[in-house]
């Protein structure tokens, strides 16, 4: 590049005026800042652990990071530093314990700076309404590899810029800000989830971000974006759930799909099972207005032990137009185990739904629940102080031809039902799993109580509660 006329200054803090000379040197900008203070150097200087690459003899060298500069985020105006002086981590000679004087330079890496304002990534999700700023992008920083295995455990903290410049990092669950606030009215008998904060690039030129006099952190209460971001974030999650269902006409496919969805990082589901259904044609949320609406008579809880042996049985071949399918997503444990155990033979209005609601499960009534397990589990859920006796009191139960235990609950001539098509499912889907069922009522108190992922889903669905299946 090129020499040019510019101008060029020194000043110290406490000096009122300030000389500006024209001079001959290359376009754009360099920041000299002189630091006498010792404490403040050691607090800059760079270590061994953050060098990239040597050149040279190896005092010049290429800094992977430099947390305590790294303060400028935008790709334009490229911003470089450089430090020049002694690295007390790296001795030219052990016996005099000398230090070698270093020539470092840092540029941030791509991965680490935000979108230009005004532009489009196709990383970064940009908010349509932003008002009253400039402009606000997102993004969840990506997991990284171990061993070539995703290990959220090494992922990037999230964080927050304002007009290019970093402000504040989230990289711990104890944050005051990790989540979204999400008033209770959201969920209405809903699913019930946490989303995580993202990443987020705020353009702010009217200065009217609520940031800390230290600039180190943002009162998100005050800024007032929260509900904004996180119908920017459900549409973005949800679209992704009805793509993806087109493909999961399986057994083995929608189970995969559930475990997936159970291991998002930044949208985290409430509860032992999944969080979407699956009907003869197609995914929906397990919400109780959907289960109503889809006019859905049984609805079954399946426990997959092991690996399901019918990878290509479709679920066309196993459900009827009026039933439904959700999977168990904890793993095997006694707690887990007794949880489930509560969860699905206390459903009923009858009992104290609140078993089921602490697990997750929708709130529906029933009027008869089923569960089929092995008989170790049927065993430990009658030891004392496992299961509460007004629930076992209810319970009519007896042992198969296969070993397994029942468990029912309710309408006799439901249960028996029920049973008959649990043991259909389970030569389909594998002999090696507990299946249970609801025999949902017609009179349904919350059946007509929408939620705002619900209606969220019908704005990505082309207003249809069905993700249909390829």
């Amino acid at each position: 590049m090129g020499s040019t006329l510019g101008i060029e200054f020194k000043a110290r803090i406490d000096e009122p005026i300030i000389e500006l000379r024209r001079c001959i040197a290359p376009a754009g900008t360099s920041i000299k800042i002189w630091v006498s203070d010792p404490k403040i150097i050691d607090k800059l200087r760079p270590y061994s652990n953050q060098f990239r690459s040597y050149r040279d003899n190896g005092t010049e060298i290429l800094l992977d990071s430099w947390s305590e500069v790294d303060w400028f985020a935008q790709a334009e105006p490229r911003v470089e530093y450089s430090w020049n002086g002694f690295n007390r981590s790296m001795k030219a000679n052990v016996q005099d314990d000398s230090c070698f004087r270093i020539s470092a330079t840092f540029s941030p890496k791509d991965n680490k700076l935000i979108p230009q304002q005004g532009t489009s990534t196709s990383t970064w999700e940009r908010l349509l309404n932003p008002e009253p700023y400039k402009d606000i992008y997102w993004i969840y920083k990506s997991k990284e590899s171990q061993d070539g295995v995703p290990n959220w455990k090494n992922h990037h903290s999230d964080e927050v810029t304002v007009n290019g410049i970093r402000v504040e990092e989230f990289n711990n669950a104890y944050h005051r800000y990790t989540k979204l606030h999400l008033p209770d009215n959201y969920f209405n008998n809903g699913p019930v989830y946490s989303i995580a904060r993202p990443s987020m690039a705020i353009f702010d030129p009217a200065g009217i971000c609520p940031i800390n006099l230290q600039r180190s952190a943002i009162s998100f209460d005050r800024m007032g974006m929260d509900s904004v971001m996180i119908k920017a974030i459900l549409s973005v999650h949800l679209r992704d759930i009805v793509k993806n269902a087109r493909s999961s006409g399986t057994v083995a496919g929608f189970h995969k799909l559930c475990v997936e969805l159970a291991k998002y990082r930044d949208i985290r589901y409430e509860g032992i099972h999944s969080v979407i259904c699956a009907t003869f044609n197609g995914v929906f949320l397990a919400a109780p207005n959907v289960l109503t609406q889809l006019e859905i008579k049984t609805l079954y809880f399946v426990n997959v032990v092991n690996a399901i042996s019918s990878d290509s049985t479709r679920l066309s071949n196993i459900l009827n137009d009026d039933e439904a399918l959700v999977f168990r997503l904890t793993s095997s444990g006694i707690q887990n185990d007794l949880e489930w155990f509560r969860g699905v033979l206390c459903g009923d209005a009858a009992n104290d739904y609140g078993y089921a609601r602490s697990a997750g499960f929708p709130r529906v009534s029933s009027i008869a629940s089923i569960l089929v397990m092995p008989p170790g589990k049927w065993k430990v859920a009658n030891e004392k102080g496992r299961i509460n006796r007004s629930i076992l009191n209810v319970l009519t139960s007896k042992q198969l031809e296969s070993g397994d235990f029942v468990a029912t609950n309710g309408n006799d001539s439901m249960t028996k039902q029920m049973l008959s098509r649990c043991q259909s499912i389970s030569k389909v889907m594998g002999e090696n799993l507990e299946i249970g069922g609801w025999s949902l009522s017609s009179d349904q108190i919350h059946g007509y109580e929408s939620s705002l992922i619900v209606d969220m889903w019908l704005g990505v669905n082309n207003d249809s509660l069905i993700a249909s299946f390829d």
